[in-house]
């Protein structure tokens, strides 16, 4: 593996290797200054407007003000991680010039599209091009309920650093096994389900079975009892609650593998609505007048460290 990226965070060495990983080093509790992973909203226009979306995206929503963000992320130093999503990012119409800034600040940009948009030539052509210029470095593709796995099969083509993220309540428990015929090893993020926007209210419209604990939890055990050789399965913190993974590996693996609460290393920008958040699930949104990035990300460690203690 090769290093794309490797910088200091206060007292946290930090090393992004070219096939998404990413390693820690540090002494006693992190003390980062800055956030090394930013989720950003870019829009929240999207015609699909799934009952379940957190963001509440629909088809008459509006775009983010990219240069007004980009000169909110000047202060950043290179290296750190943007996921790029929305909505639909794809439909912003400053998407690509967007992008090209930030591989000129050498930001690393990835970026979130669904399933169903990947159908239609008009977007498949924008996300090669993204990926066959550089501009993006990880795509994360939201699968579909009853994915199509030929599809799958000819999106994995475009890139080795395709991520398909299924959503806990909404897919059933074992989507893993058909994801699993896409690719030897297939990267699979199992995310949470998120209890915000129209996830707060519909909740009744996801699959029942889906939803069982016992089915996602007993997959997640079997699936966690060979991690060492499905080393591309991953969880995000809402996930990792929900389905009590810290039960189901060693502490070796635990602590090896785990990247920390929200809000330790990361945050969460709206471009639409101007606000910061620690993650786009929380409740608690602030508007980013008067704050910058860093200034907000410390107020987002002191509250951290308040409640540890």
């Amino acid at each position: 593996m090769t290093i794309i990226s490797a910088y200091q965070n206060g007292n946290t060495k930090v090393a992004i290797y070219d096939d998404g990983t990413k390693v820690r080093w540090y002494e006693g509790e992190p003390c980062p200054e800055f956030p090394e992973s930013i989720d950003v909203k870019i829009t929240n226009y999207c015609d699909l407007e799934c009952s379940y979306c957190h963001e509440s995206s629909h088809a008459a929503g509006a775009h983010g003000d990219l240069a007004v963000l980009l000169d909110k992320l000047e202060e950043l130093p290179p290296g750190i991680e943007l996921a790029i999503g929305g909505g639909n990012p794809l439909s912003h119409p400053s998407l690509v010039p967007f992008l090209r800034e930030l591989k000129r600040r050498n930001f690393i940009a990835n970026i979130t599209v669904n399933q169903t948009h990947l159908r239609g030539l008009r977007w498949l052509m924008l996300v090669t091009a993204l990926i066959n210029d550089n501009l993006v470095k990880g795509v994360g593709v939201s699968v579909e309920r009853e994915p199509d796995i030929e599809h799958l099969k000819s999106i994995q083509t475009l890139s080795p650093h395709i991520v398909y993220h299924v959503i806990r309540g909404v897919h059933q428990a074992d989507i893993i096994t058909h994801l699993m015929q896409v690719k030897k090893n297939v990267k699979v993020l199992i995310l949470g389900y998120k209890f915000h926007g129209r996830g707060a209210s519909m909740l009744r419209f996801v699959s029942p079975h889906a939803w069982k604990e016992h089915t996602w939890k007993d997959f997640a055990r079997k699936l966690l009892s060979g991690f060492e050789t499905t080393p591309h399965l991953a969880f995000d913190n809402s996930a990792i609650e929900q389905l009590h993974i810290k039960k189901f590996v060693s502490k070796t693996v635990w602590d090896r593998l785990y990247m920390g609460e929200d809000s330790t290393f990361s945050m969460y920008i709206d471009a639409v609505e101007r606000t910061y958040a620690s993650t786009s699930y929380s409740s608690s949104r602030h508007r980013w007048e008067g704050f910058s990035i860093i200034e907000y990300f410390k107020t987002l460690r002191q509250r951290h460290r308040k409640t540890e203690r």
